[in-house]
């Protein structure tokens, strides 16, 4: 029989790694451009939203009517839009820090790797002599 709770777990897991993967590559796509507006996308569209919250509570302070479903809706976006900008700053800031340390791997490894060359040609040299004093 075919478990039903597997088979929509496996096909959402699916689609939320496909969306995720995309979102990742869209923010790496911002990051890495040489314009401007995309590095500035995340935070003006959270300012805006802010902007849209502001304007509801001094609406609601100066006593004019607000519909509750645009307070709530207007709240819900600007969670949204402040969450995945902090989310996301924080995701960019941890991978620069994952590159950050690869390079130094990377760069003790290349200094190991000419030191150890280093080392063998001075090994081969010293053979190369002593084998001349013997000959």
């Amino acid at each position: 029989m075919i478990d039903v709770n597997e088979l929509v777990e496996d096909v959402t897991g699916s689609l939320d790694q496909i969306t995720e993967n995309q979102q990742t590559k869209r923010q790496q796509i911002d990051a890495t451009s040489q314009f401007m507006l995309p590095h500035l996308i995340r935070p003006i569209i959270s300012l805006v939203v802010l902007f849209m919250q502001i304007l509801i509570f001094v609406a609601v302070f100066f006593k004019v009517e607000v519909p509750d479903d645009l307070i709530y809706e207007v709240g819900a976006l600007n969670m949204a839009t402040i969450g995945f900008y902090f989310n996301s700053r924080r995701n960019e800031k941890i991978n620069a820090k994952k590159t950050e340390a690869a390079i130094k791997i990377e760069s003790i490894r290349a200094k190991a790797e000419i030191k150890e060359e280093r080392r063998d040609n001075r090994q081969e040299r010293r053979q190369e002599r002593r084998a001349e004093k013997n000959s």
